[in-house]
């Protein structure tokens, strides 16, 4: 029983490259002798925003849920795999992904996907109650390790 772990929150971190360090403490206090460090590479999460609604909206129907997703803001990365939408956290479906967006193309120059980098999402509120819910949708995206990014907007319907 000398094994441990601990969990690392990486959307804490800036993209680059970080080192961890870890040290074991004895129960007399003082720092045993060893420790090792690690090398981290964060790689920034997809940048994701809706077009189409505010927050506070009232909304009914079938509404399009439109927008865009990237790798990140900050720089080159991969390209989109995947975009979802959920609503109250609970998965709806996928978008459809790849409907041209020159304009966010031209603030993002390079971007993997460019210029098709929005997404279309019919969601139908029928099974909606009445009250507050947040639509969110996460894009993933396509390397190794994939990240995720989202935005939220809370409606009434």
């Amino acid at each position: 029983n000398v094994g441990f772990s601990s969990p690392l929150d990486t959307t804490r971190l800036t993209p680059g490259s970080h080192t961890l360090t870890a040290m074991a403490t004895g129960t007399d206090g003082g720092t045993d002798v060893g420790s090792w460090t690690v090398p981290v590479q964060v790689s920034p999460a997809p940048s994701v925003f809706i077009d189409s609604l505010v927050p506070g909206a009232t909304i009914s129907g079938t509404v399009s849920i439109l927008g865009w997703a990237i790798d990140n803001t900050t720089a080159v990365g991969t390209a989109i795999g995947s975009v979802q939408v959920k609503v109250d956290g609970t998965l709806v479906g996928n978008a459809v992904y790849g409907a041209p967006r020159p304009d966010v193309c031209g603030v993002y120059a390079g971007r993997p996907g460019c210029p098709n980098v929005g997404f279309t999402y019919p969601l139908n509120t029928a099974s909606l109650g009445a009250g507050t819910h947040t639509i969110t949708v996460l894009a993933t995206d396509s390397d190794a390790s994939p990240d995720t990014g989202s935005y939220s907007v809370t409606v009434m319907k």
